[in-house]
């Protein structure tokens, strides 16, 4: 008689032959690795394990599956200049000549991977998210008609929503806050999650307001949803990550520009709004006076030179010079920019973006750029010596450069130019103009309050003009009969400004200039010198400004700075014959 012995656990066969069969799958996985990585050395080759590399499924995306299983290859990577594609057949000539003129459509370099037919079907597994990236398209955002002025009455107004934002409907909550940034014309969106609460605050007009505290729960669900949209990983969540992505509201494509950074309490988001409206403002429209205006047309219609604008983030110098990009924009003229970002997708012009992942600089991007025979260049920013050198000769071989620096003012530019190793004579020889602005807030003009003002203030005003240079061309006003304040309506959302507008301040490099620069003057003289030859303070245009009605005094004393340095400045200054001074002095 046979006797049939059985183990008394069961279980513990079942894991043995559980471990014997998971080693023997790997025994094979490794063989079938090696063979494909004898056939791509022998066909001369490169081998890729792609069961152990990572693969970005868009990248997977941008060859249809149809060709992919076709073909019996797939594309696993795509950067900058370079196509990575994966085949299990050496030999596929069908295959090798596709992606040779698909490589050459997309002036691409080619590389050939030889990998395992378990290496390819890990890839084309990308393909099953297809469905779920598409449904993503559900979750973008058009903001139109009915469902714009839904969104805004569930958002309410300002004041509203300070007292009520615990009843925002937390299915359509991404919606709401951004037809109410769309509502109040905000330039950023800014959630901060506290321990109780997320902060939710809009920038209007240049100020943060505080709208509201949303719920954690609230927050959250606002939270995944932005890194989807933004196509930001959610498991990430102690770095920063940035991302984007658009809105359409009324037919006007709005490109937000998303920065999540980590906090004690959560990650905080910050969104940008960059409405293509607003890169196409015309520069009669930036605020520029009369003798402003023709001084900047003289410097960008020269064929050759550099034209510098100063301010702080956020004093409206991109859009500045977009505007000026955009009047010189035609068929005659090839333009390109190198951006930190691209803010605005301008037509007609070819715009380039730095990447630190990949070491593209400014200045290993402007070294290309000047290599592309452009007439006209925008350096976003220059940070270091080598993009100012490669800049500063840019101009003075044949090209119209535009580009920014972080100064306070024009005559700061000159020194900070200096300071990054740039000669003062190449400066003078270089430089067409420079242009410092700042933004102030536009009072409303359905709701704004005259009153007469004090005549102490009058005459502190009249006084600060009067030493406005005659050669200028501005004309300076006789009299103050009135100024005006801010009062708030529905129209401004009860802030008592709509919009803002540009404050400037134009520095010529004139011939009198550029002996002054090349002799190492100090900032205190160039300044001096600049006011001589006709410069236009900032403080100065923004008290025209508030003559005129647009804004006010506190908007320019906050923007920029007190009027006490102006007259330190001038009290040194006002023997010369040039000066208008006070009628009282006369």
């Amino acid at each position: 008689m046979v006797t049939v012995v059985r183990p008394k656990n069961t279980n513990i066969v079942s894991e043995r032959e559980e471990k014997t069969a998971n080693v023997l799958k790997k025994m094979r996985e490794v063989s079938i690795e090696d063979e494909a990585a004898l056939a791509a050395a022998k066909h001369g080759f490169l081998y890729i394990d792609l069961l152990l590399f990572p693969v970005e499924t868009n990248d997977v995306l941008s060859l249809p599956e149809e060709d992919a299983k076709r073909l019996g290859a797939a594309i696993f990577q795509k950067e900058i200049g370079i196509i990575r594609i994966a085949l299990t057949d050496p030999n596929n000539a069908e295959a090798l000549s596709f992606f040779t003129d698909f490589a050459e459509k997309h002036r691409a370099e080619l590389r050939v991977y030889i990998v395992s037919t378990a290496s390819l079907e890990k890839v084309w597994q990308e393909y099953s998210r297809k469905p779920f990236l598409e449904n993503l398209d559900h979750y973008r955002i058009s903001l139109q008609g009915k469902d714009l002025e839904e969104f805004e009455a569930d958002f309410g107004g300002l004041l509203d929503l300070k007292n009520d934002a615990s009843k925002i409907p937390t299915s359509r909550i991404i919606e709401i806050i951004l037809a109410g940034a769309n509502k109040l014309h905000a330039s950023d969106i800014h959630i901060e999650p506290d321990e109780d609460s997320a902060r939710l605050r809009y920038r209007i007009d240049g100020l943060l307001q505080e709208i509201g505290n949303l719920p954690l729960e609230i927050y959250r669900l606002a939270l995944s949803r932005i890194k989807m949209l933004s196509k930001m990983k959610l498991n990430i969540r102690d770095r920063s990550q940035d991302g984007h992505f658009f809105i359409m509201i009324k037919e006007d494509r709005v490109d937000i520009r998303v920065s999540l950074i980590p906090g004690n309490h959560g990650e905080n988001i910050n969104m940008r709004l960059l409405s293509g409206k607003e890169a196409f403002v015309s520069v009669s429209e930036l605020g520029l006076r009369d003798a402003f205006y023709e001084e900047i047309q003289n410097a960008i219609e020269k064929p050759h030179g550099m034209i510098v604008n100063t301010g702080p983030t956020g004093s409206g110098k991109t859009t500045t010079l977009y505007s000026l990009l955009n009047s010189l924009n035609n068929p005659s003229q090839k333009i390109i920019t190198v951006e930190d970002p691209i803010e605005y997708a301008l037509p007609g012009i070819i715009q380039t973006e730095v990447s630190k992942d990949n070491d593209y600089t400014f200045g290993k991007a402007l070294r290309a750029i000047v290599r592309q025979d452009p007439d006209i260049i925008l350096v976003g920013e220059i940070r270091d010596e080598e993009t100012a050198e490669i800049a500063i000769n840019a101009a003075l071989t044949g090209h119209l450069v535009f580009t920014t620096l972080h100064t306070n003012d024009a005559p700061a530019s000159i020194v900070r130019l200096a300071e990054l190793g740039i000669k003062p004579s190449l400066i003078s020889s270089a430089v067409n103009i420079f242009i410092a602005q700042r933004l102030v807030r536009v009072l409303c003009e359905e709701c704004r309050e005259s009153y007469a003002p004090a005549e102490t203030t009058i005459a502190a005003l009249k006084k600060l003009l009067s030493y406005i240079p005659k050669k200028s061309g501005v004309v300076v006003p006789s009299t103050i009969d009135i100024l005006y304040k801010p009062k708030g309506c529905g129209k401004c959302n009860f802030t008592g400004y709509r919009g803002r507008k540009g404050i400037f301040e134009i520095f010529r490099v004139t011939e009198a200039m550029g002996e002054t620069i090349s002799s190492l003057a100090s900032e205190g003289e160039i300044r001096k010198a600049a006011v001589k030859e006709g410069m236009v303070t900032m403080i100065q245009d923004g008290i025209l400004k508030v003559i005129e009605g647009i804004t006010t005094l506190d908007e320019v004393w906050r923007n920029a700075g007190k009027e006490e340095s102006l007259e330190e400045l001038y009290a040194e200054i006002l023997s010369d014959p040039n000066i208008q001074k006070p009628k009282e002095e006369e």
